[in-house]
């Protein structure tokens, strides 16, 4: 948990300036605000400081399930459960060079999707189901999948690049707006399956 929030605090600081347009957003109006969601993209904020290597994810359930409600069934449950645990198994996400020597310290990834699932089952009992999917269709819903990760790197000299895969593995996402932190540099880049190579030293 504490490495989250150093990670928020991180961003705060040293994202002023090139996510002045994401913060933004969070003031625009509400037709405005789904259109943050775009079928195909998500978002991956990358920090370095120190020997610490940190790296966010937030990517809509569309572009990973397939879906943005609550599950209706067991396969969609599952493929929840399965997109959390590829999500978790950092050596199927990231290529981190050897050289830079880097361990994972913490790995934590989750969907909104569950929080979703539980909640309604909690709140809502079977006469309400039919007002469910009326406001699923209604009103589009914007569920995510969010990751953290934080590694300690003991040769961080030698950590010139980091290769992401997840366009192997989901392959509805197209593209990644990525926001780099470096103690040199800030920058964004565009990832997607043909450029996934996120370069530190350029």
């Amino acid at each position: 948990m504490k490495y989250g929030i150093i990670f928020l605090q991180i961003l705060g600081l040293l994202f002023c300036g090139v996510s002045g347009v994401l913060a933004s957003e969070e003031h625009h109006e509400h037709h405005e605000q789904h259109e943050k969601h775009v079928h195909g993209e998500g978002q991956l904020n990358l920090a370095v400081d120190g020997s610490e290597l940190q790296i966010e994810l937030h990517i809509p359930a569309m572009n990973i399930v397939g879906f943005e409600h609550k599950p209706n069934n067991s396969k969609q449950k599952q493929a929840i459960l399965d997109a959390v645990d590829l999500l978790q198994n950092t050596q199927k996400i990231f290529v981190i060079p050897n050289e830079a020597k880097c361990r994972v310290e913490h790995v934590k990834a989750y969907s909104t999707l569950e929080n979703k699932h539980d909640e309604e089952n909690e709140h809502h009992g079977k006469d309400e189901h039919h007002e469910d999917e009326h406001h699923e269709e209604g009103e589009q819903t914007h569920s995510e999948f969010e990751a953290e990760y934080h590694f300690e790197c003991d040769s961080m000299q030698n950590l010139h690049q980091v290769s992401v895969r997840l366009f192997e593995h989901f392959t509805s996402l197209e593209e990644l707006a990525a926001q780099i932190i470096t103690p040199k540099r800030q920058t964004a880049q565009e990832l997607t399956s043909r450029s996934s190579m996120i370069h530190l030293n350029d």
